[in-house]
């Protein structure tokens, strides 16, 4: 089974200011809630998700996740990865089980765009 969600933003990059590695723990932790909220909301709208159980029997398996960003300016491939720390953790419950190679297989790819947004896909590793 395969779901595909889009969420109208891109995560936050690990550097900077106002970057994930100086960010205080109760921020990062809000960052998270709020990146659950938006994965709940595009599943619930998906037209995929009327054919998806979510229940912690179907998530005992190894899942194979695709995460697009459309961004305005790029990262290079090690920020980007740490840029998706919070959109896996917000995951984990919902659509994987845990994010260690065991329960997850991860590609993350990066595209320019005028418009940011985060499209999701999870699929079962067979």
């Amino acid at each position: 089974m395969i779901i595909n969600i889009s969420i109208p933003r891109v995560p936050v990059g690990p550097n900077g200011p106002k970057g994930l590695l100086r960010m205080h723990w109760s921020k990062r932790r809000k960052l998270k809630w709020g990146w659950e909220t938006e994965i709940l909301y595009a599943l619930r709208t998906s037209a995929d998700y009327a054919n998806w159980v979510v229940s912690p029997a179907t998530i005992d398996q190894r899942r194979r996740v695709t995460i697009r960003q459309y961004r305005k300016r790029l990262f290079d491939r090690d920020n980007l990865f740490t840029s998706c720390t919070p959109l896996i953790n917000a995951m984990k419950g919902i659509l994987i089980r845990d994010d260690s190679e065991k329960w997850l297989s991860l590609h993350v790819y990066q595209e320019k765009s005028r418009d940011e947004r985060t499209e999701i896909t999870v699929e079962d590793c067979t």
